[in-house]
């Protein structure tokens, strides 16, 4: 048994529990009721300190720490192995075969198995060693004259004269250049303007026997000044002269090139050697980048309107304004200026740079010179791509080398279901490239077998949800075959189709059956009854949470009368919908011929003003209807641009005025971010404080309640109120401030009050007690409100977002999305807004979604929770799989007609109608 005593991190209330070793354990309970703070934050923690610990101090100062849990003891714990949902967003050159470690096994067997091919004739190329060079040349017919020669430039702009003072001082005197023999004492001066070629000759021989020792040491001294490439020309007698490319490097010897050699760096579009030059293995147009950088044309540069020079308030970060400053003196622009209205040189100048003269007294290097210097890449469109790699992110001379007639970008192109077939039928040549084939075939077969086999091995990883990543790095832990591992996992069905929930629970007995134990943090029901035992936390959230309320089998769930998961398993209870007062039929969204990704040519009516569901498979272009189709075309259509060309044409009705997007990304985590300054409350609530009395008679304005500005912010701690101590080959340690006592002000402004309360006594109200304080500003009320009928009134109004749970993050930007407009018109696209919800969150969430409705809102809903899908006006289902086999418009109705049908999402719905 693995047992936890004396349990109190966060909000776990000093609780012990026993799970099973060897089993599969689920952890759940209403979201914020300490679940993750169990699972990860004690468990995972204890298990990878206790690994840390084994390990010396110096191996210990180059991994991640983390810092000791607030436990008694845990007994029976193995290293652990933790496998959570995405907390930031991945790199942009990160791709599903990065993330599975598919990506170093292909380097490999293109670099040892891969044959080369000349970009130009398409002959098969092979390298040769010293031996076979000079076996070669030895071997040609008696009396055979051959000018052995080094290449030194080829085809490249200049004058070369250190080139060719290099080459003199060698003691060499004879040069071919341009196709014509020179000697060094000739006039060798070249056109700078042109393109010039240029060979060093190191021999001239006959050939005839007993010159071998000789071919040796010019063939050696020649791939030595050539860079492991030499050049041949041949006469033979009767005949003309040939000339031929030879060397350590594939070299083609009709069209005279020569390939660079073939490591498995070559193939690696994250290495310099691999990389395109045009776009840093990026594999985007440099051009596009424009469209990533200006993305509020109407603000000016102060106010935001560079995206990547933004900081999480969505305002210019201080450290870039000297380089704008300079910009704006440069150009004689006033800082107010939208960008939107800049002359386009100094638009062009601001992101590409521009060089000293007319009229500038020094050069701009530009935004995105700026930007690249310091390593951030900002994104531009996904159809923008490179047209030298052709958005595969490698030098040219990599996609030369294939494997079965494909290179290693057309391999990265196919769907991993696809790529299990082809090396399923690879045979190589080398048998210790077998265990390389074997773990390639081995990761693609489990990725299927997690269901993520529509996914191609190039697709970007910042483009998965967080479900699908997740499961991808499930699917690399399982082809590591490690025996004795604790693994936590946090909600691994995100983003699957209940039909697929079952290769999950497959995928994970593999885990079991090597004396692995699992602990999963889960609200999924088939995943619940499937464990070997449960533990639910509760009674309620935040500080209501964090004791035991039930541990044991399913079948002692199903009667716990303290076990809301057993209620709702058992058919006790179930999410209820509230009877909705619609008004009349408003119309309908007409979406035609909407092809982007694998959607083929769909069209589609979602009615207005209803909540209506997008279901289906996997990877069956749900969220590229919802989101890269009908966002994107709502908002051109709203801002009176033209319509993306992802789609034939697209009809919104009159009553459709704005459109917003509330998706599944986590959102900033900051010790500074917390629940007023994401609602964006922060600042009512410092002008309530700067219209008092005490406040007015000081001279104080908003900005003195601030603990990010000096003056009314504690120093110390420079308004966190914590104080990080660094220690040496240990995780940083936070502690409160002494001098502030946590609240992260000084004590001129805690004396200010409002209704007798000062500003960090607020800041540690609950969010349900703050909206009653605040009964008469509906600008902070409304906010807070929305939050209590969410399920979030348990938090506390200054609580920063460092430590809010996964479901608590995602009602939080819900709730920020859904404040903007509550007055009607709005169409409102939401990605899986049940990630993290226990059954009784979903009803929550529910009662959210249908008042939007009411108040005459349009609600979107891409959703895998079949009850949830069942709870809606209208469902729209896509399919019938993922990926190429996706992409159709299945059905289309209310929930009870798509149930009738009986499709794949039809018969998960009337399971729960």
């Amino acid at each position: 048994m693995l047992v936890v005593r004396g349990a109190r991190q966060n909000n776990l209330k000093n609780i012990t529990v026993e799970l099973p070793t060897g089993r599969m354990s689920v952890i759940t309970g209403v979201s914020g009721s300490g679940k993750s703070s169990l699972a990860f934050d004690t468990i995972y923690a204890e298990g990878y300190r206790r690994y840390m610990d084994s390990l010396s101090i110096q191996a210990r100062s180059f991994m991640e720490q983390l810092p000791r849990p607030d436990v008694d003891t845990i007994e029976g714990l193995a290293p652990a192995v933790a496998i959570s949902q995405r907390i930031t967003r991945p790199s942009p050159r990160a791709t599903v075969a990065t993330v599975s470690e598919v990506a170093a096994y292909l380097r490999l067997l293109f670099a040892y198995e891969g044959t080369p091919y000349c970009p130009k004739c398409g002959r098969e190329l092979r390298a040769m060693s010293r031996s076979a060079i000079v076996d070669y040349i030895t071997s040609l017919p008696e009396k055979a004259k051959v000018i052995l020669m080094a290449p030194l430039v080829r085809d490249r702009q200049g004058t070369h004269e250190e080139v060719i003072r290099a080459y003199t001082r060698e003691g060499f005197v004879r040069m071919r250049i341009d196709g014509k023999y020179l000697e060094a004492g000739e006039s060798l001066s070249l056109d700078g303007t042109k393109a010039h070629s240029i060979e060093g000759v190191i021999d001239r021989i006959v050939v005839r026997s007993g010159i071998r020792e000789r071919v040796a040491d010019s063939v050696e001294t020649a791939l030595r000044l050539g860079s492991g490439v030499i050049m041949l020309d041949i006469t033979r007698e009767g005949a003309g002269s040939e000339l031929e490319y030879l060397g350590e490097r594939a070299a083609c010897p009709r069209c005279q090139i020569a390939l660079p050699e073939i490591t498995p760096r070559l193939f690696s579009s994250n290495s310099m050697t691999g990389m395109c030059p045009d776009c840093d293995g990026l594999g985007i147009a440099g051009d596009s980048l424009a469209g990533g950088i200006v993305t509020a044309p109407e603000l000016s540069a102060f106010d935001g309107a560079l995206g990547p020079l933004n900081g999480p308030d969505g305002k210019l970060r201080p450290r870039y304004l000297a380089v704008l400053r300079k910009f704006l003196k440069m150009f004689h622009i006033e800082p107010e200026t939208p960008l939107g209205i800049y002359p386009s040189e100094a638009l062009n100048a601001l992101l590409f740079g521009v060089e000293a003269g007319a009229g500038l007294a020094s050069p701009f290097e530009g935004v995105v010179a700026f930007l690249r210097e310091r390593g951030v890449r900002p994104k531009a469109h996904d159809t923008d791509v490179c047209a030298s790699c052709k958005g595969s992110g490698l030098r040219s001379e990599a996609l030369t080398v294939k494997l079965s007639g494909k290179n290693i970008a057309e391999i990265c192109a196919l769907e991993c279901r696809d790529c299990v077939a082809f090396f399923a039928c690879l045979n190589v040549r080398r048998e210790a490239l077998l265990p390389v084939l074997r773990e390639i075939s081995g990761r693609l077969e489990y990725i299927e077998g997690v269901g993520l086999g529509y996914l191609t091995l190039d697709r970007r990883a910042d483009t998965l949800s967080g479900g699908e990543l997740q499961r991808l790095r499930l699917a690399t832990q399982i082809g590591s075959r490690l025996s004795g591992v604790v693994y936590v996992l946090d909600e691994p069905t995100i983003g699957l189709h209940a039909s697929d929930t079952r290769k999950l629970l497959a995928a994970l007995s593999g885990f079991l059956d090597r004396g692995n134990t699992v602990i999963a943090v889960e609200h999924d029901a088939e995943v619940i009854r499937s464990a070997d035992f449960i533990l639910e936390l509760g009674p309620g959230a935040g500080s209501h949470g964090g004791e035991v309320t039930f541990a044991g089998t399913i079948d002692q769930c199903l009667l716990a009368a303290t076990s809301k998961t057993g209620a709702y398993l058992s058919g006790k209870k179930r999410i209820e919908r509230a009877a909705a007062q619609y008004g009349g039929v408003l119309g309908s969204i007409e979406i035609r011929g909407a092809r982007e990704h694998n959607l083929r040519g769909v069209d589609v009516d979602i009615p207005a003003g209803r909540l209506t569901c997008i279901a289906g498979p996997s990877g069956a272009g749900k969220s590229t209807l919802a989101v890269d189709v009908l966002l994107r075309a709502a908002e051109a259509r709203l801002g009176d641009a033209d319509i993306p060309g992802c789609l034939d044409s697209l009809i919104l009705p009159p009553g459709i005025t704005s459109c917003s997007m509330v998706d599944s990304t986590p959102l900033r985590r900051s010790y500074r971010t917390n629940v007023t300054t994401y609602l964006g409350i922060a600042q009512h609530i410092r002008q309530v404080f700067s219209a008092s009395p005490e406040a007015k008679m000081r001279g104080w304005g908003a900005s003195k309640f601030s603990p990010n500005v000096r003056g009314g912010r504690c120093e110390s701690c420079s308004g966190t109120g914590l104080r990080k101590l660094e220690m040496q080959f240990l995780p940083d340690v936070y502690a409160m401030c002494e001098d502030c006592e946590g609240s992260g002000f000084n004590r001129e402004v805690l004396e200010v009050r409002f209704k007798g309360m000062n500003f960090a006594q607020i800041m540690n109200m609950e969010v349900e007690e703050a909206e009653r304080f605040f009964m008469n500003i509906s600008a902070i009320r409304k906010p807070l409100r929305l939050l209590k009928e969410i399920g979030l009134g348990y938090l506390k109004v200054g609580q920063s977002a460092t430590t809010f749970s996964g479901g608590e993050a995602q009602r939080v930007k819900l709730a920020a999305g859904l404040i903007k407009n509550k007055g009607g018109g709005g169409l409102y696209i939401l990605d899986e807004p049940t990630i993290g919800l226990h059954f009784e969150d979903v009803e929550r969430l529910l009662v959210v979604l249908v008042k939007l409705v009411e108040h005459g809102n349009t609600v979107v809903v891409v959703e895998h929770d079949a009850e949830f899908i069942a709870r809606c006006d209208y469902v729209i289902e896509l399919g019938p799989a993922g990926g190429r086999d996706g992409g159709l418009l299945i059905s289309a109705g209310r929930p009870e007609d798509i149930a009738a049908q009986g499709t794949l999402t039809g018969r998960e719905i009337a399971k729960h109608l």
